[in-house]
């Protein structure tokens, strides 16, 4: 049997002949050692590396997912300011078909029996009656009944004066005041 001492001879000296194996075995795992920890630092740098690949992606489609919802509220905003322009343009239809109506409903009213309407006359917000009285007293309760209304503002008297003749289609020669009331209509009431 073969026997093979690692250790070597006690005192004795290789004098340099050779490597002693000892030392090429301290060599060897030396290497091993150091070729275990770069493999470990560069696999923990791989599973890294791959994590922060799959937190990127990740990432990648929730961005991809926030950029269709904030398309979708940008629609849903265009639309919703559409919708409001639109129901707007639909109120104010709504109040220029209904609003004639209600103030001549509302002007009928408020008219004395003692006054008679020639002429009512629309334009834009601003309202002109024209007309004659019995007297001045009931021009002014007219116009007390008009400033009364929450449909007219600023109800202003023009003129009154005095006129005579025949009162519409009848033969009786009478005096009355004729008359011109100016006033702002609002629909919102």
């Amino acid at each position: 049997m073969i026997r093979i001492n690692l250790i070597g001879k006690q005192g004795t000296d290789t004098g340099g002949d050779g490597p002693n194996i000892v030392e090429f075995v301290i060599f060897v795992l030396m290497v091993l050692v150091g070729l275990g920890i770069v493999f470990s630092v560069w696999y923990a740098n791989e599973e890294k590396i791959a994590f922060a690949q799959h937190k990127l992606k990740q990432e990648q489609r929730e961005v991809q997912r926030l950029q269709v919802a904030i398309k979708m509220v940008k629609k849903y905003k265009a639309t919703k300011k559409l919708l409001k322009r639109q129901l707007k343009v639909i109120q104010n239809l709504e109040r220029a078909k209904t609003g004639p109506v209600r103030v001549l409903d509302e002007v009928s009213i408020r008219i004395p029996k003692q006054i008679w309407i020639k002429s009512v006359v629309q334009r834009g917000n601003k309202l002109t009656i024209s007309g004659d009285a019995e007297s001045n007293e009931w021009v002014a309760l007219f116009h007390k009944k008009l400033e009364d209304s929450p449909y007219f503002q600023s109800v202003d008297l023009k003129f009154t004066f005095k006129v005579r003749g025949a009162v519409f289609g009848t033969e009786k020669d009478l005096e009355r005041q004729r008359f011109r009331l100016e006033c702002i209509v609002s629909f919102a009431s």
